[in-house]
C-alpha cells in the first residue's frame, strides 16, 4: 500500500521543533524529505547529546525518514543549489528568521 504523501518532494530548512517537526510527520507520510543545513550542521543538532558524536536527542527524532545535506546558503554556489532544489520541490519548510532567508537570496517568504 503506497503512503498518502508518495512522490511529494518537501525541503526542510527548519530548525529547532516547528519546521523539523512539521517536515518529520510529512517524511511520516511517505514525503521525500530533504533536510538542508549550514557546512558544520545546524545548531539544534547538538541539543542535549545522547551518544560520542554529540548528535542531540532533539535532532535524531525531529530527523527521522529525512535525507539530508549540508551547503553554505551565503555562497554563490550554495545559493545556486537552493535555487535549483526549490524548483524540484513542491513544498518548502522554512521556521526562519527573515534575515536568514534574505541572507540566502534563494528563498523567501510568501
Amino acid at each position: 500500500m503506497a503512503n498518502v504523501l508518495d512522490g511529494i518532494r518537501v525541503l526542510d530548512f527548519g530548525r529547532y521543533i516547528a519546521g523539523p517537526y512539521c517536515a518529520a510527520l510529512l517524511a511520516d507520510l511517505g514525503a521525500d524529505v530533504i533536510r538542508i543545513e549550514r557546512i558544520r550542521g545546524g545548531e539544534d543538532r547538538w541539543v542535549a547529546p545522547i551518544n560520542d558524536d554529540g548528535i542531540g536527542a532533539l535532532y535524531v527524532t525531529m530527523n527521522r525518514n529525512k535525507r539530508g545535506m549540508t551547503l553554505d546558503p551565503s555562497s554563490s554556489d550554495g545559493r545556486e543549489i537552493v535555487k535549483k532544489l526549490v524548483a524540484t520541490a513542491d513544498v518548502v519548510v522554512a521556521n526562519l528568521r527573515r534575515k536568514s532567508c534574505a541572507r540566502s537570496r534563494s528563498i523567501s517568504r510568501a
